[in-house]
């Protein structure tokens, strides 16, 4: 689902075991954003 700013990715156990996007994300750096 694309909701302009926010993509959320719906996805059922067989597909995330394929694309691993937690993998991908793992090491990524949390950005708080106050507005």
């Amino acid at each position: 689902l694309d909701f302009g700013d926010v993509i959320v990715h719906i996805f059922g156990a067989k597909e995330r075991e394929y694309y691993r996007l937690e993998r991908l994300w793992n090491e990524a750096k949390t950005v708080v954003y106050l507005q």
